[in-house]
């Protein structure tokens, strides 16, 4: 008879995972190493239990995200033919709630109210006790309400005043008629305590609750979780307490490592079959990972043989380390190695900058998975914004983009007025708004006042420009316009974002040393042109860059792990105790387990961190690597202090050439191009050329030009 679907599936199925899918009843804890194939074993089980003959209506299998969810219900259906609820946690919340919250006085067509409601609405409550919040004291309410709801038991440990403002902001949703996101949970929650009845009827309509990555469940999860399973215990949960990455979003890692407790006499099922990566990087990762007391032991193993040693470097500087990974990039792509088949993970978001650099003086295409290239991000255009005007008074959206950014009073109304003014007397718009600071406009005092300030802050950076560097034009613009004020009032994002511009301060400081005499306008160009690139993007193969954390559940042939050095990886902000070190060792485990085939790992001995140049120190996770697992790539001698950047490669000096339009060019980063015309900016004469490999347009200012010319039939 011919072999079903899931019967040529499960023939596939190693022992372990065939003891996985054929758990038919009672609690089962699946411990799913990276690359074991939990997701086929997890959508298998739920296929078998219907073959079995328990009936589809009677599984709930809940997960993380909608992607995962539609997949697995995909999946099922695929292998039997059948439609199982399959959920992210707060969609079967939701679903809860619709069919029960009436039970608790709310109406059945409540409203979830998106974050900018929920915060009015903690606002008005602060309000009426007269409290006035900044908006960092408004986060911090904000994050101690989240996080009673995602441990509820945790109410009696915070102060009267939070408790009496929690129970207020509940109560005003309620009398809205709505919930917020974190309700989702924790009202169900709460309906199953005050009413067993309803409880009861869940129980009697789901007799099996899958729960996959159970690891990155949080105290309320647990509960809403555990609640459901009711006296059959048919909790399926299957996870990896070594991938346990996601404390600061509410996970804790000891549901999953006090599972037998919750769940006596539950069945463990290890997976340790990896499919995925060679046994030199499963054997460096299991060694690393071992230095963890809080886990549950497992040793992944391969049938894909030994492989390559994982390639150890350090460099330095970052400039230096980012030269490595290109330059290895550029070498692994003459063995027929894909740049797709490429990744380049980092603790932080700001590290992305001198490798985004130097992919973008090696033409290699890249992406940001899950984030934003560098040369997008806000507050590098935010500032970059101030040195565009100041070096082009004309720039209407750089003019703005900076105005707004500080201009406290200058509404989109009196914008327009400048903008029209600008337009009808044929003059810059920086101009403009002299005029209007001196008095001669029809804005007002308030207004003057405001335009005043930032005319201020321009003119003194167009000074800069003339006498100044890099870093002196940086380093004024965020500091003379209260950037570092205005990231204060979004404190979920500060640290990261005053991270960015240390990078850019970084970028500056190497531009420096690399253009001795040269006027800082060169370098505002070049960050221009990297920010129209970003926002163009390349189609076709590209590496991946992303942060360890973004880089879960993806898997490369080729990896490489950067800024391996104390205070960076482990991060500084997680070396509060041995809990915290631990999870940033599970995260680089994490990154560790997406390579394939080859992993290369690297660090620096000095970096521009915390506002200036840093020795440092390499990563305690390095040295966990077993001897026998890695090979170092070219020894550097160990530096007492910091070390300048280094000059790797030389940005070509400008050209002595002129061009004429019609003429053929080449430019080293942008190719071949051909002049279009001149135009006269505030920085000198600009040539207008239109490259082929892009069909940009780009000004190229005829004082600081790298071009040649080039004759028709090189072409």
């Amino acid at each position: 008879m011919e072999h079903s679907q899931f019967d040529r599936e499960f023939d596939r199925l190693n022992p372990a995972q065939r003891q996985a899918v054929c758990h038919l009843g009672g609690p089962a804890l699946v411990i799913a190493g990276a690359g074991s194939g939990k997701t086929r074993v997890a959508t298998m089980r739920v296929a078998h239990l219907i073959r079995s003959g328990v009936l589809p209506q009677t599984i709930a299998a809940v997960t993380f995200t909608n992607k995962a969810a539609k997949e697995m219900r995909e999946r099922v259906h695929h292998l039997v033919g059948s439609e199982v609820l399959v959920s992210t946690f707060h969609s079967l919340g939701a679903r809860i709630l619709r069919e029960s919250i009436n039970m608790l006085g709310y109406p059945q067509s409540f409203a979830i109210y998106a974050e900018d409601d929920s915060e009015k609405t903690l606002k008005d409550c602060l309000k009426d006790r007269g409290i006035q919040c900044k908006d960092s004291e408004l986060s911090t309410f904000k994050a101690a309400l989240s996080r009673i709801k995602n441990n509820p038991s945790s109410l009696l440990s915070f102060d009267s005043l939070t408790q009496s403002i929690f129970e207020q902001y509940q109560q005003r949703l309620k009398t809205s008629g709505a919930v917020d996101f974190d309700d989702l949970i924790y009202l169900p929650i709460e309906l199953f305590k005050q009413f067993p009845e309803a409880l009861c009827r869940y129980h009697q309509r789901w007799h099996h609750l899958l729960v996959d990555e159970y690891q990155d469940t949080s105290d309320s999860q647990c509960q809403f979780a555990s609640s459901l399973v009711g006296t059959t215990m048919n909790i399926f949960a299957v996870g990896d307490p070594d991938q346990s990455i996601y404390s600061w979003r509410g996970a804790k890692i000891t549901n999953i490592l006090s599972f037998q407790q919750h769940f006596p006499n539950a069945t463990v099922i290890r997976l340790e079959q990896n499919y995925r990566s060679t046994n030199v990087i499963l054997e460096a990762s299991n060694a690393l990972i071992s230095c963890n007391e809080r886990r549950l032991e497992k040793a992944l193993w391969s049938d894909r043989g030994r492989g390559e040693p994982i390639v150890r470097y350090i460099g330095q500087t970052e400039r230096q380390e980012a030269e490595f990974v290109t330059s290895t990039i550029d070498s692994l792509t003459e063995e027929n190695i894909g740049f797709d088949h490429i990744a380049i993970l980092y603790r932080t978001n700001a590290q992305s900058r001198p490798l985004e650099d130097r992919l973008i003086e090696y033409r290699i295409p890249y992406r940001i998975w899950g984030g934003t290239p560098f040369y997008s991000r806000r507050e590098i255009k935010d500032v970059l914004s101030f040195l565009q005007i100041a070096s082009l008074p004309q720039d209407l959206i750089a003019f703005e983009r900076a105005l707004k950014t500080i201009g406290r009073g200058i509404g989109d109304v009196t914008m327009a007025k400048l903008r029209q003014t600008a337009t009808d007397t044929n003059r810059p718009i920086y101009d403009v708004a002299l005029d209007a600071a001196a008095g001669n406009g029809t804005v007002s005092k308030k207004q003057q006042e405001s335009l005043a300030k930032f005319c201020t802050i321009i003119s003194s950076l167009r000074s800069l420009i003339e006498q100044g560097s890099a870093f002196d034009l940086i380093s004024a613009a965020i500091h003379d316009s209260g950037y570092q004020e205005i990231l204060e009032k979004d404190p979920e994002s500060v640290l990261e974002r005053r991270e960015n511009l240390e990078q850019l301060l970084s970028r500056a400081q190497e531009w420096d040393d690399l253009h001795d005499g040269i006027s800082p306008l060169l370098f505002i160009e070049e960050l221009v042109l990297e920010g129209a690139r970003d926002q163009r993007g390349d189609s076709g193969p590209q590496v991946t860059l992303a942060t360890v954390h973004n880089a879960k559940g993806l898997e490369f042939p080729v990896v490489f792990i950067v800024g391996l050095e104390e205070d960076l990886f482990p991060h500084i902000n997680a070396k509060k105790g041995n809990e915290e070190i631990e999870e940033e060792r599970r995260l680089f485990y994490v990154g560790m387990t997406r390579a394939k085939d080859r992993l290369f790992v690297s660090a620096s001995q000095s970096r521009f961190l915390f506002g200036g140049l840093h020795h440092m120190r390499v990563s305690r996770f390095m040295k966990e690597i077993p001897p026998g697992c890695i090979k170092p790539h070219g020894a550097v001698t160990t530096i007492s202090r910091p070390a300048a950047p280094q000059p790797l490669p030389q940005t070509p000096r400008p050209s002595s050439e002129k061009f004429i339009a019609g003429q053929l060019v080449l430019h080293p980063q942008f190719g071949i191009g051909r002049v279009e015309g001149l135009t006269e900016t505030s920085a000198g004469t600009a040539y207008e050329v239109v490259f082929s490999n892009d069909q940009v347009k780009r000004k190229i200012l005829a004082g600081y030009s790298p071009m040649k010319s080039i004759s028709e039939r090189s072409s």
